[in-house]
């Protein structure tokens, strides 16, 4: 495929989750009006700039506007599929998050797929509108 090929351990101050998932779906897919999901569709494929498979521990690592865990461990694979993300461990909302999750392109339809575990954390910081 031509592209570079990062493979190795990393230790970050932070990691934003949100650039890798732009190359899988395209830009134009994350532009929504506010609180309004985006009308435009996915990329066909996916477009990394990169591949990688990397060992990361991160101080901070952000998932876009959604969320934000600290102290993290994980090992990280992005292709041309997506984004994989296993051996996860953090501090989230006052507990320990861990599990794995993965983000496609298949031919232009998103999948999200995981099995993630958040144990002693405060609800009401997890779920603040219900």
């Amino acid at each position: 495929d031509g592209l570079p090929h990062l493979a190795g351990a990393l230790a970050l101050d932070e990691l934003d989750l949100d650039p890798m998932a732009v190359a899988v779906f395209g830009d134009q897919a994350f532009l929504g009006a506010g609180r309004t999901w985006p009308t435009a569709p996915f990329n066909q494929r996916a477009s990394p700039p990169f591949t990688a498979e990397l060992d990361l521990t991160t101080a901070s690592l952000v998932a876009g506007p959604l969320a934000t865990a600290y102290d993290a461990a994980l090992s990280l694979k992005l292709d041309h599929e997506g984004i994989r993300v296993s051996d996860l461990r953090a501090k989230f909302a006052g507990g320990a998050l861990s599990g794995l999750f993965e983000l496609k392109n298949n031919d232009g339809t998103g999948l999200f797929s995981g099995q993630l575990k958040l144990a002693g954390a405060d609800l009401a910081t997890v779920l603040p509108e219900t």
